[in-house]
């Protein structure tokens, strides 16, 4: 047990100060770079970085997140998923999000990505990596997020059963919209491969 923690120990400081040099040491690599074992740094990966560049050049076009998944998932754009299920709208909030497009790779940071704007960085290292876009470019997308931010919840108690009904034909749970309750297995966004959606009919919030 105690050599265990020791190796465990030396690995941890080997990849902090892998960090503090300005290498790489986090595992797979972001979307859109891959990883030059020669120099241990990020490199562009072409490939991806233009799936990248065209993110967000829709998006300060004015196209929504949704929309850019979609447009992926029509051209055929390949998602670096577990199950290469398309593109999620959420996948494409994390791209816009990550500073490390605009050359600032966030490491040491014990949080995903997508809570970037609520997580602690203060122990957090941060790597200069080849941008993909410029950052006048990813401000532009922080200030579109921050001015079409979701209108909030209803907070008066009138879905009292949201979160706690799941569906049983396709076991998704149930989201509230227009005074119904309905299977989110039927939401388009659900199934960016095309996967036949749920067909259970929705449930009027009142009954």
């Amino acid at each position: 047990e105690w050599e265990r923690e020791s190796i465990i120990e030396r690995t941890k400081n080997g990849r902090m100060q892998r960090y503090k040099d300005g290498c790489w040491a986090a595992g797979k690599p972001p979307y859109g770079y891959s990883y030059d074992k020669a120099t241990r740094k990020l490199i562009i990966k072409e490939s991806e970085a233009r799936i990248v560049r065209r993110m967000y050049s829709e998006y300060a076009a004015g196209k929504s997140l949704f929309g850019i998944s979609q447009s992926l998932n029509l051209d055929g754009i390949p998602a670096r998923t577990k199950k290469g299920r398309g593109w999620w709208q959420t996948a494409v909030r994390q791209v816009m999000l990550n500073p490390v497009y605009k050359g600032t790779e966030i490491v040491n940071r014990h949080a995903h990505i997508a809570l970037i704007n609520k997580m602690d960085l203060s122990k957090a290292i941060t790597i200069a990596v080849p941008p993909l876009v410029t950052e006048q470019v990813w401000q532009i997308a922080q200030d579109r997020m921050q001015t079409n931010k979701h209108v909030q919840p209803n907070k008066q108690g009138a879905y009292l059963l949201q979160g706690l009904v799941t569906c049983g034909v396709c076991g998704y749970g149930f989201a509230a919209k227009r005074d119904h309750y309905v299977c989110r297995g039927r939401l388009k966004y659900v199934h960016p491969d095309g996967q036949a959606r749920c067909k259970t009919p929705y449930l009027r919030r009142e009954w």
